[in-house]
């Protein structure tokens, strides 16, 4: 063997212990990772995985469907860590927020599901429900449900 050969092996067997504890963990060894892509509605999309693979934030823009005579209405659904569920699988989140100006209030409920697509992709589906109050009372809902997204991982430099 030459010189550089055991250097080249201990690289080639951490390459494929990684790739044994799956597409989240082989990509995200060098630190947060992030991906960009959008929603079938061909609005934004954005994630980011920790060290170990797993989501620790998104956010993704949807335009809802509102109930009576209201217009569509875009929201921006975010989550944060600690997710409900996060590994170098996928991940799932079910949330709510409130927002209000005192006599304005609006809740956001979000459930997003992700999985790993491959190495540097993951798909999964977003549905969000936005109730509007005024001084209280409920006056509209705005939908989006079962939202398909892809993202991939964003090249640095």
């Amino acid at each position: 063997m030459g010189r550089g050969a055991p250097a080249k092996l201990v690289i080639a067997a951490t390459a494929a212990a990684l790739l044994a504890l799956g597409p989240g963990a082989a990509l995200a060894a060098k630190g947060n990772v992030k991906f960009g892509g959008e929603t079938e509605q061909a609005r934004k999309a954005k994630l980011v995985v920790d060290s170990q693979g797993r989501a620790v934030r998104g956010v993704w823009t949807v335009m809802t469907d509102c109930s009576g005579q209201y217009e569509d209405f875009r929201a921006q659904i975010e989550v944060r860590s600690p997710l409900d569920r996060s590994t170098q699988d996928g991940f799932r989140d079910v949330g709510s927020t409130s927002d209000s100006d005192g006599t304005y209030s609006a809740r956001y409920k979000h459930e997003v599901e992700g999985e790993y697509k491959g190495k540097h992709k993951i798909a999964g589906t977003l549905t969000a429900t936005i109730t509007f109050r005024r001084n209280g009372k409920e006056y509209v809902t705005c939908t989006a449900e079962d939202l398909a997204w892809k993202v991939q991982e964003l090249k640095s430099g």
